[in-house]
Order: structure tokens, then sequence, then C-alpha cells
């Protein structure tokens, strides 16, 4: 306990299958829950692999000689009113007992810590490698369509006398910036393929060094998606290899937080989605392989 220490714990809930123990299947009967973010004619103006997902058809993409993982899927049979259908509130309200039954387990870990005295020199993360559509944009699960629900993560972070207690911040960051992170509050030398950012500064209370996230995900050999996320807007580009072909999505969060309306191809916003491209183009060149050093030849 007198040594330094690193302690990865990854628990698989909340997940599907949606199931818990009592009393946490029980705890969050009678809870008002919020209505799913969706609308009935929402696939107008979106991605193939979207309007697909929503009419459980893509299997019939043809993106794949054998099958389409989808990633992703549809539980309402319809698709007129955004009221949520008697199974997905069941799945609600056991996924909010999963989370409770999660933080107990947390709590225990953390308890640890103070009873050791290692509560005050330890930063201490939560958080999480995706988020679940649970309902919002029609969807359930994850993958293919970067929503907010699926790509906006809890994390929660505590480093007494460095980590300022409630403090909360919109700044951007990704899951790599950790790795770089805690090499250098443990003084560790940072190997210079490693990426992300370190984001030590801003976890103390400065500003983001983030410009914008990458997001970078094979939906099937046939296809992938790359989104680029900036505090105001995001970006996606669909390269439908399958078909030599891309899709674009463009959304501005002030004024469409819940991203129903496609900007990409409206006019007056190409400008806006060329920018983005060329800043993920320029991010993804930074980060793909260091450069070695050049050694002259004779």
């Amino acid at each position: 306990s007198d040594q330094p220490f690193f302690l990865s714990l990854n628990l698989p809930e909340p997940h599907r299958p949606f199931l818990v123990p009592a009393p946490y299947h029980e705890m969050y009967e009678d809870t008002a829950l919020n209505a799913p973010v969706r609308r009935p004619d929402e696939h107008l103006g979106k991605p193939t692999f979207y309007k697909a997902c929503v009419d459980k058809t893509t299997d019939k993409l043809g993106w794949h000689d054998e099958y389409l993982p989808m990633g992703q899927t549809s539980l309402s049979g319809s698709h007129e009113s955004p009221e949520r259908e008697p199974r997905e509130e069941r799945y609600w309200r056991t996924y909010l007992g999963m989370i409770s039954l999660l933080d107990a387990q947390l709590g225990r870990v953390l308890d640890a810590l103070a009873e050791t005295g290692q509560d005050r020199d330890t930063l201490v993360v939560f958080t999480s490698d995706h988020g679940d559509h649970m309902g919002d944009h029609w969807l359930w699960s994850k993958g293919g369509s970067h929503y907010d629900a699926c790509a906006r993560v809890p994390c929660l972070m505590r480093w007494p006398e460095h980590v300022p207690a409630g403090r909360r911040t919109d700044g951007l960051l990704s899951l790599v910036d950790f790795a770089p992170t805690f090499a250098h509050v443990a003084g560790l030398h940072r190997p210079t393929a490693m990426q992300g950012t370190d984001i030590s500064e801003f976890i103390c209370g400065a500003d983001s060094p983030r410009e914008g996230v990458w997001i970078d995900q094979r939906l099937e050999r046939g296809a992938s998606v790359h989104s680029w996320i900036t505090a105001s807007q995001r970006f996606s580009l669909y390269n439908i290899h399958a078909e030599n072909r891309s899709e674009w999505e463009l959304y501005d969060f002030e004024n469409d937080p819940q991203e129903f309306r496609n900007l990409a191809g409206e006019p007056g916003y190409r400008e806006a989605a060329l920018a983005h491209l060329q800043a993920m183009h320029r991010y993804q060149d930074r980060i793909s392989a260091p450069w070695n050093l050049r050694y002259g030849l004779a």
C-alpha cells in the first residue's frame, strides 16, 4: 500500500442484456422518465446506414458478402409516435437500476481508498467506452451513428488539491487522452507513438487544449464512418467503399442540440463541412505515425 499503483477496473454494466437483481430491478418503477429524443420524420435527409438501421434493412445494403453487423438496432415497429413502447419503458427502468448497482460497487473502491488513506493522493477517473442510444433517434445499442447519446460518455474525476471540487466543464477530451495524462501525472516518459493529448492542466482547471475530437469506426468491410466533433458542431463522413461514394452529416449544436437537421446538403453549409473535413484530415495525419529520424546515407 506504500507503493505507487495504477488500477484499471472495467465493469460491463450497464449493457445488454438488461438484467439486474433486486432491489435494483424495482428501484425506478415510479420514476418519471425523460421523453426520448426522436421524431417520426427523422430519417429524412439522413445517411443510408442510419435509415437502414431504423427500417431494419441493413441486411439488404449489400456492403458485405455474408452479413452486416449492425452495431445499432431499432426496436420500434412503428415510427409514427415518439412515445416509448412498453418494452422500451422496461429496458429504461432496468438500465437505471443497473447504473445504481454499478455505482454501489464503485463506492466500495472509493471507501477502500479512504480507509487506507490513499484517497488524498490518488487520481480517480470514472468514464465509459461508449454510450447507448437507448431509444433516442429510434436507435438502441451503439455505433454507426455518432449521436450525442452514443459519443458523449460520463467523465468524473477526483484528485484532491488538484482537480477543483464541484467543477463542471464542456471542454473537449477523448478517451485516448487519458494514457498520456496518466503518464504525465505519474512522472513517466511518454512514448512518441502514443496518441492523445496530455490534459493534466485541463482537468486541474485550465481550458481544453483540444479543438476537436475524432471518432473513427469501421462499420463493415464495405463502409466506415469518421466524425469530427467540436464544441459547436458535429461533422460525420460516411465512406461507403462498396459503392465508391461518400455521405456527409453536419449538425449545429447551438441551434439543433438534438441533432435532427442534417445541414451537410443544405445551401450555405458546404464551406463549414469542408472546414471540418480538412481539420479531421489534419488531425489524422498528425497522429498517424511518428516521424522516424532520417539518416544520411553515403
